[in-house]
């Protein structure tokens, strides 16, 4: 068991207000799961965090049953709930704008996780910073059908590959730069955690010992070792993120 101590409201409202903010941030389960680790409510994960994660979830869910709407998880993201994307019908009934669809997007934000990209969107984040949210290759499925025209097109289109730091982040990033291979006018760049970047976030690099941040950029973990963007508070990952995505860019700013 990795519960340390009973899930209740008072625990959970105080873990919540540190994420959120006076109600203002939206947050994932695994956002949820680490403030409680630090407030050592829940036990590290260790090297099994997916493990760890069912059994989150499901202590999580016996929390809801039994508290309902009055649990404090109003701000909670819930992956199973998104829908997949908008459809010609959908669009038709809203009154939008004739010309719509003539706008090219230039940055594409592509997420490892929709816990996280859901998260931006529901924080709007994409408010601040001109880049589509999305989770290759089909959500949201009516924002993928306008960026595969216009790479038909041969409209340069930059992607931001954002990742954690895992052996299956590596596996993800080989998909996708297959999936955009066949196309001249996508360039892709990985904006993702490294070992270096974990250190100085102070997000614990957890599994097999793992290179120490003097190994650079490059640094590749031993197998079983992971370091997670959503450790971060939302404000702090959203910060991390957007500077990284904005680089070179004009935008409005975040936070």
């Amino acid at each position: 068991m990795n519960a340390l101590r009973p899930l209740d409201p008072q625990t959970i409202f105080a873990a919540t207000e540190a994420l959120s903010g006076p109600g203002k941030f939206w947050f994932t389960r695994r956002c949820l799961m680490f403030e409680l680790c630090r407030r050592r409510v829940w036990a590290d994960p260790g090297p099994d965090i997916e493990a760890c994660e069912r059994e989150f979830e499901a202590t999580l869910a016996a929390y809801e049953r039994e508290h309902g709407s009055a649990g404090g998880l109003d701000r909670l993201i819930r992956p199973e709930q998104a829908i997949p994307g908008v459809g010609p019908a959908e669009l038709e009934a809203h009154d939008l704008p004739a010309d719509l669809f003539d706008y090219s997007i230039a940055r594409v934000a592509l997420f490892q996780r929709m816990d996280l990209c859901l998260m931006l969107i529901a924080n709007g984040f994409h408010r601040e910073i001109e880049i589509a949210l999305t989770v290759p290759p089909e959500f949201p499925s009516h924002v993928w059908g306008r960026i595969r025209a216009q790479l038909d097109a041969g409209l340069r289109t930059t992607f931001l590959a954002i990742h954690d730091c895992s052996s299956a982040s590596d596996a993800w990033l080989a998909s996708i730069d297959e999936q955009l291979g066949g196309h001249e006018a996508a360039a892709l760049f990985p904006v993702g955690l490294t070992v270096p970047w974990a250190y100085r976030l102070r997000i614990p690099v957890r599994g097999p010992q793992a290179a120490p941040p003097s190994a650079g950029p490059k640094a590749q973990l031993p197998a079983g070792s992971y370091a997670l963007l959503e450790e971060l508070t939302p404000l702090r990952a959203m910060r991390w993120i957007y500077r990284h995505v904005s680089r070179g860019a004009e935008d409005v700013g975040f936070g």
